[in-house]
This record gives C-alpha cells, sequence and structure tokens, in this order.
C-alpha cells in the first residue's frame, strides 16, 4: 500500500538512516536493518512530487533498479547483499553522478549495494534525472581503470581492555589471539560506506577466517576508536556510542573531528591497513594528540 507523502523531508531522513545502516549480510525485501522485526516504513513504489513518472520501481535489467524515496530521493540499487564487486559499481556510479551531473544533484551518498541521489525536483525534475542517469549505468559496465585511492595505516593496540573481545573471538574461530591480529592486520580493507554514528567506516575484505557474531545484547557505551567485528565485517568507532560489535582493539586516531573542515578521517572508496602498535605506544599517542594516520604505500 503507499504511503501517503505529507512529510517529504521526515521520509528522506528515515530512508537515508535506512541506507545508512545497511550493514545485514542480506536485506530481504521491505525489511529494514534499522528494526529485522518490523516491515520497512519506505514503500516499494512511491509516487509524488511535480513528476509522477516513477509510480514503481523502474528496473534496468539484473543490474540495478531506480526508485523514488521522497520527494528529492532517488535510490539506484544494485542487488541484495555485502559484495566487493557491487560496491565498487556504487563507487563507480557516484563518481560518475558527481563528475557529470554537477549541480543537478545536491548530493549522493553511496551504501553497500546502493545510491542514493538527493536532488531538487523544482530545478531537476525526477524523469530528467532519470534520464541522465541510464548512460551512466550503461557505461558501468564498460572497462574503467581502478580509480585513485587513499591507503590509510590505522595503528591499533589489540586485547586488554581496549580490545576485551579478542579473547571470545580467538576462541569462537579456534585461532591464537596472536593469529586474530596477524589475520586483523594483514588484509587490507575498503571503505564501503560511512553510517550508523557521523564517519563510521563499514570495511570490506575481512577474512573470513575471523569472523565473529555480535554480542547477544549491545554495550550501552563503547568508546571512541574501538575496532570491531561483526559477521564478515570490521569497523572503527568514531565516538563513543552504543555498540554490538565484538571490540578487538581500539585506535588512538580521531575517526571524526567536527572542528576539522574535513571531520571524517576516512571516505568511502579508502583502502584501510591495521598496523599492531604496544599500549605504550598507545597510551603515548593518546597523551601526545598525535593523531595524524600514515598515508600512502602499497598495500
Amino acid at each position: 500500500m503507499a504511503l501517503p507523502l505529507r512529510d517529504g523531508q521526515r521520509l528522506e531522513g528515515e530512508c537515508r538512516a535506512r541506507l545508512l545502516c545497511e550493514t545485514s549480510q542480506t536485506l530481504p525485501p521491505g525489511w529494514s536493518s534499522l528494526n529485522p522485526r518490523r516491515r520497512n516504513i519506505i514503500p516499494q513504489a512511491v509516487q509524488l512530487g511535480p513528476d509522477r513518472s516513477m509510480k514503481s520501481p523502474v528496473h534496468l535489467g539484473e543490474a540495478a533498479s531506480l526508485r523514488s524515496v521522497g520527494e528529492r530521493g532517488l535510490v539506484i540499487e544494485f542487488g541484495d547483499r555485502i559484495d566487493l564487486a557491487v560496491n565498487e559499481r556504487v563507487h563507480r556510479l557516484a563518481r560518475a553522478v558527481s563528475s557529470r551531473l554537477g549541480d543537478r544533484v545536491i548530493e549522493v551518498v553511496p551504501t553497500y549495494r546502493s545510491l542514493l541521489v538527493i536532488h531538487d525536483p523544482l530545478r531537476v525534475p525526477r524523469r530528467r534525472l532519470v534520464r541522465d542517469i541510464a548512460p551512466l549505468l550503461a557505461e558501468l559496465s564498460t572497462h574503467e581503470a581502478a580509480a585513485a585511492s587513499r591507503l590509510v595505516h590505522i595503528p591499533a593496540c589489540y586485547g586488554e581492555d581496549l580490545g576485551p573481545d579478542l579473547a571470545f573471538v580467538a576462541a569462537h574461530c579456534r585461532l591464537a589471539p596472536e593469529e586474530i591480529i596477524a589475520l586483523h592486520c594483514g588484509a587490507t580493507y575498503t571503505v564501503c560506506m560511512l553510517g550508523f554514528t557521523p564517519g563510521f567506516p563499514f570495511l570490506g575484505g575481512m577474512c573470513s577466517r575471523i569472523a565473529a557474531p555480535r554480542l547477544l545484547a549491545p554495550r550501552p557505551l563503547v568508546p571512541a576508536g574501538s575496532i570491531g567485528i561483526a559477521g564478515e565485517q570490521t569497523g572503527i568507532y568514531p565516538v563513543a556510542s552504543p555498540g554490538g560489535w565484538r571490540i578487538i582493539a581500539r585506535t588512538p586516531l580521531r575517526i571524526f573531528d567536527p572542528s576539522l573542515a574535513t571531520p571524517f578521517l576516512l571516505a568511502p572508496g579508502d583502502r584501510v591497513r591495521f598496523a599492531p602498535i604496544s599500549r605504550d605506544e598507545f597510551d603515548a599517542r593518546l597523551a601526545s594528540g598525535s593523531d595524524a594516520p600514515e598515508l600512502g604505500g602499497s598495500p
């Protein structure tokens, strides 16, 4: 049943929150990862605004589909699961929309498997936006050289009070804690998306051998800089917040600093590697405020 949209901005905000929290391994149609026990409040098809050309989702073969979400939102969806190849398509489209459509769009928000494009329907009607995006989607099937991306090295102190769940993860995976650390530091991760809290990086590419379930009950407070595992994902808590990921380490770097012109340390598409440090080095860096990451270099 279509949902009456008397408050387009409220719905857009709810949709954006849903998009930024797509963290489950699969997303069954109509369900939201914000609350897996209730149906998604976002309708399957939305009819609104001065341009009513999208009364139902537009499917572009098996590769992607378009749907309206609020008066100013258009979502391009690729699949229904976490997959680095799918995520790369999302980021390729985000770059193309940003560079080729310019001021015809207000913002693009990439997620694991979809892209939210925000626009002003009074300036750019929905039908025109869809017409502009269609050829960009078609170009995704052509070969494109890998886009240049930053490689950010994140220092991490593992175990003890900074990584209280390291022992659980080791036992769950039937590995020694040292093996968990080595495998976690041995991968080069991709920042698939930011969400949940400001600047929280969802990192893809973790070794499946160290996958571990979330806590049965989330902690009321997880310290900023905590590095966790949830399923086959790993990520870093930018601010102190509740959280249910298994915490194995903590970094002294500030992942989110609202006083900076660019408040987020990481951006979607960046690559990340973790480097183990001692507790003494962690304390020294934290006390000195030395939170500049090491950039560049080959993985």
